[in-house]
């Protein structure tokens, strides 16, 4: 008989922060504080939500040592902040995501006062230069505000004027439960014109240069008792005083050279059968040679000349987009698919840089994520709603259901396990 019954398997996806490696201070920066590495990679998406595989290349710093703004911290509810930053040379900008616990939310439509409802503090200096003071030159030491509507929206603020063209890359906060998550980015101001942001400097950033950047994650209640958790000495400092910031430096992990952190990442599965291939392009990359097959000897035997059984295509750089779909249209559900692309330079020796060959599996079609979870315990009777989400190309789902794994793994529509047609919505 036919195999119908949908085995139920719950992916659950946690990101667990660990402490970021200490380097040594930039000898012009911020001396008072720790170091720690912003992290060359591709553009994370921003929504407010830690998506898997997103932000691997990070490293995360963890924040468990509260700061009160007053003497006595009330309220005292946040705790677990994990706080990662990274960049990307394509954009020039820095990206950042916050995460922690919350469990009295006190959240607004819009900042009613900086220190009246639960929001995040952003501090960030791309000048390299020594300290500046915020109350005095608000020229270069930005200072931001973020905070989540309440409704699933954000907010943010620059301190005298409307921020939203200070983050081209976007901003979002997410409220699930206690767990509040921020993410934004931002422009690297090595000066900033307030009245005409068109006058103003950005910075372009590359490895090996420091910024200023830090942050306070705050719970404020309506009597102005707040209570934050930062990285740096003294929070309550720093909202007049940019000496407190951490400087973090911007480093390459990777080969600069070579085609690096691939979209999606390497040994993904359940990837949609119309995904864009993407990846980060070596720095002198002229050209992109890109190799796509089902068999990884292939894939990495393959040649510009010599490429049997492989699709391959070369891209310029000035193309509108580095990407690549699969030569025969739409994948093949269920099947692993290898890709390689070798990065070409027309001036820079040794003008060809071999890439890594990526591998990936296309979504099977089935059924997946089940409620309750596959082999659940201890379930009332009564209050047990079984619910899935579809497979991709299904337009409705047959259930069946019993109490003898075999019986169920073996019915078909004409056996008493089988519980009728759902259509899928």
């Amino acid at each position: 008989m036919c195999r119908k019954w949908f085995l139920f398997v719950i992916a659950a996806w946690l990101v667990i922060g660990s402490k970021a490696v200490a380097y040594e201070a930039s000898p012009n920066e911020w001396p008072d504080q720790n170091d720690y590495r912003i992290v060359r990679a591709l553009p994370p998406t921003i929504d407010g939500v830690i998506s898997p595989g997103e932000w691997d290349a990070a490293e995360w710093i963890v924040i468990d040592e509260p700061k009160p703004y007053t003497l006595v911290p009330t309220p005292n509810d946040i705790s677990d902040i994990h706080w990662a930053n990274m960049w990307s040379p394509v954009t020039n900008l820095i990206y950042c995501v916050v995460y922690g616990t919350d469990t009295d939310h006190n959240l607004k439509t819009n900042m009613v006062d900086w220190n009246t409802q639960d929001d995040l503090e952003i501090f960030v200096d791309a000048n390299e230069n020594n300290a500046l003071s915020y109350e005095n030159d608000f020229s270069i030491a930005q200072h931001y505000f973020l905070g989540s509507n309440g409704m699933g929206g954000a907010w943010i603020t620059l301190l005298g004027q409307n921020a939203t063209e200070h983050t081209p890359g976007g901003y979002a906060a997410t409220v699930v439960g206690d767990v509040i998550t921020y993410e934004f980015a931002l422009t690297p101001y090595a000066s900033l014109d307030m009245a005409n942001v068109a006058n103003s400097t950005i910075r372009t950033l590359k490895a090996g240069d420091y910024v200023g950047l830090d942050l306070n994650f705050a719970s404020c209640d309506d009597d102005k008792n707040s209570n934050q958790m930062a990285e740096h000495s003294w929070p309550y400092q720093m909202w007049k005083n940019a000496t407190h910031m951490l400087d973090l430096e911007l480093v390459n992990t990777l080969d600069p050279n070579r085609a690096s952190v691939p979209d999606p990442l390497s040994l993904s599965v359940l990837v949609s059968p119309n995904k864009t291939l993407w990846w980060m392009p070596g720095d002198y990359a002229d050209d992109h040679d890109i190799f796509f097959g089902e068999d990884y000897n292939d894939v990495l035997d393959a040649t510009v000349s010599l490429h049997p059984n492989v699709f391959y295509v070369r891209q310029d750089s000035n193309s509108i987009d580095r990407t690549v779909y699969n030569a025969a249209g739409e994948l093949v559900l269920g099947k692993k698919y290898y890709w390689r692309v070798d990065e070409i330079s027309a001036t820079v020796y040794p003008y060809e840089w071999t890439g890594n060959v990526w591998e990936f599996t296309v979504d099977s079609g089935q059924a997946k994520y089940p409620e309750p979870v596959d082999k659940a315990k201890d379930l009332v009777w009564g209050d047990i709603l079984l619910s899935w989400t579809k497979g991709l190309k299904s337009v409705s789902s047959d259930v069946y259901f019993g109490d003898d794994y075999d019986a169920v793994n073996d019915a078909g529509t004409s056996d008493p396990e089988f519980k009728g047609n759902r259509l899928t919505d």
